[in-house]
């Protein structure tokens, strides 16, 4: 009788703390050159944003630049502070730099200055996916474990 009330009292503390994009974030220092340059959402993020949360998907643009200032345009607002992702956009900008989480991957660090034209000191770490260029950015949406997240692929 012990054994099946001990699994199940692991399998209820542990089954719900997996986060799927994990195994794909980098634990090298990514290239930074490689980093510079114009990403777009990728297509399941695109897909996510229209069948889960039902709301169209704006022209969103993030831009790395080499002077390590950033640029996002029209960015869903579940980049950080609306989990439902209700389909209002934000823009944002300020200064971006290359370190390591809190755990052993690395991230760029944004530190914005201004978002939607307001002064702030806003800062957030965005995953990098993928060991070697094309990187891809990763905010997660809500709960990591969900599986959710506004992802960024490099333009060609």
């Amino acid at each position: 009788m012990r054994k099946p009330v001990l699994f199940a009292l692991v399998a209820a503390l542990f089954g719900c703390q997996y986060n799927p994009f994990a195994h794909e974030y980098t634990s090298v220092r990514p290239d930074e050159s490689a980093m510079i340059g114009e990403y777009a959402l990728d297509s399941r993020s695109r897909e996510m944003l229209q069948n889960v949360y039902k709301v169209a998907v704006p022209p969103t643009a993030f831009v790395l630049s080499p002077d390590h200032t950033f640029t996002l345009t029209d960015i869903p607002s579940c980049w950080r502070i609306d989990p439902s992702c209700s389909g209002k956009t934000e823009n944002a900008s300020g200064r971006w730099e290359i370190r390591r989480d809190h755990q052993d991957w690395w991230e760029v660090q944004l530190s914005c200055d201004r978002i939607d034209g307001e002064a702030t000191s806003y800062g957030i770490g965005v995953n990098v996916r993928g060991d070697e260029p094309p990187y891809i950015l990763h905010f997660t949406v809500g709960d990591p474990d969900a599986g959710e997240a506004l992802a960024f692929e490099k333009k060609r």
